[in-house]
């Protein structure tokens, strides 16, 4: 449970720092500024207007990975998503309903998210040093309680008047659209002109970041940390706008004609932005999961099992073939980082 934190915090040393001590000094980080000076003024809007505040946290947080930076001086142990929490929580306090997003009976999933938290930190304090210990239970926060909170918090937004609020959730998704947008952007920006916009705290390392592979084509990272991130958050996006897109078409009148030419143009538009990532699982997991829905329809049931039969029965048959290429050799049968990659697929 815990070796992706206890390798994490192994991992770092003096030529490679752990979170954002590793970045140059002269790199301008006025955006982990902006999004300290945010932070305060969502407290104000969920004051008002819980709602919006969670749509610009979830427009804003991907802008700002890991924690602050300001004027050169690591704040360590803030981040914006910490700050939100802190500003949320308060403010729903002060409205009377922080309490309330506390369901009266825990689902199943609730349940085994809370019992994995707890479970992971008392595994933390029991085996780790005092130091370690700490940054697995800010791990867990960041991880698990985070997301939980976050849950729980849009559940009752959606629900909090007695009936789903449709709205509400049209809004989340064209909120997650622009998220797309422009990290789209700043992937093809990044892929095309080879600039980092956001400097990894590995910098110069060739670990994290803006990459550059064998072939000389760049990974871009655009936000995050890493590029692999970067093409999961686009391919789950893209496969959320496209279900969207079908719903409605299945439920609603025609869509008028410029939405129709706007829809191709968005998907080309992520789908160039998860090819600069070079992340083959993306790919791979964005493709898989605009087929097998397939499954769950009647309408292509039956092409989708066909072409899926015909495609292992050709792999059956050229599999001497398959074993010998790079491919195959490099990444199929290596074994080496097959978690990542499994990882990647789920």
């Amino acid at each position: 449970m815990l070796s992706s934190a206890v390798s994490n915090s192994t991992a770092c040393s003096a030529e490679q720092p752990c979170g954002n001590d590793g970045l140059n000094s002269a790199t301008p980080r006025m955006i982990d500024l902006l999004a300290l000076l945010t932070a305060p003024l969502l407290f104000r809007v969920c004051l008002r207007r819980p709602d919006r505040a969670f749509l610009w946290w979830l427009f804003l947080s991907p802008l700002s990975y890991d924690t602050l930076v300001v004027l050169g001086v690591n704040l360590r142990v803030v981040s914006f998503d910490r700050l939100v929490f802190l500003g949320t929580a308060i403010a729903l306090l002060a409205r009377g309903e922080l309490g309330r997003l506390i369901p009266r009976r825990f689902s199943k999933m609730e349940k085994a998210c809370l019992v994995y938290i707890l479970a992971y930190c008392f595994e933390a304090l029991i085996k780790l040093p005092p130091r370690t210990a700490f940054s697995s239970c800010t791990y867990a926060f960041d991880t698990y309680a985070l997301p939980l909170y976050w849950y729980l918090f849009i559940k009752y937004l959606l629900t909090r008047d007695g009936d789903y609020d449709h709205l509400l959730e049209g809004r989340m998704a064209k909120t997650l659209a622009i998220v797309g947008f422009y990290c789209a952007g700043m992937g093809i920006f990044e892929g095309v002109t080879g600039i980092d916009l956001f400097v990894s705290p590995f910098a110069g390392t060739g670990e994290y970041g803006l990459v550059q592979a064998d072939d000389g084509i760049v990974r871009a990272n655009g936000p995050f940390l890493v590029p692999e991130i970067l093409g999961q958050y686009m391919s789950w996006i893209l496969l959320l706008v496209l279900y969207r897109w079908r719903v409605h078409r299945l439920s609603g009148p025609a869509s008028r004609p410029t939405r129709r030419l706007f829809r191709p143009i968005y998907a080309l538009l992520l789908g160039a932005g998860m090819y600069f990532t070079m992340f083959r699982n993306v790919w791979g997991g964005c493709l898989g999961g605009c087929s097998i829905r397939y499954l769950f329809s009647r309408r292509g049931r039956a092409t989708f099992l066909l072409v899926t039969t015909l495609l292992f029965a050709g792999i059956a048959v050229n599999w001497g073939s398959i074993t010998r290429t790079a491919l195959y050799q490099d990444r199929i049968s290596n074994v080496a980082n097959i978690y990542d990659r499994l990882g990647a697929w789920l």
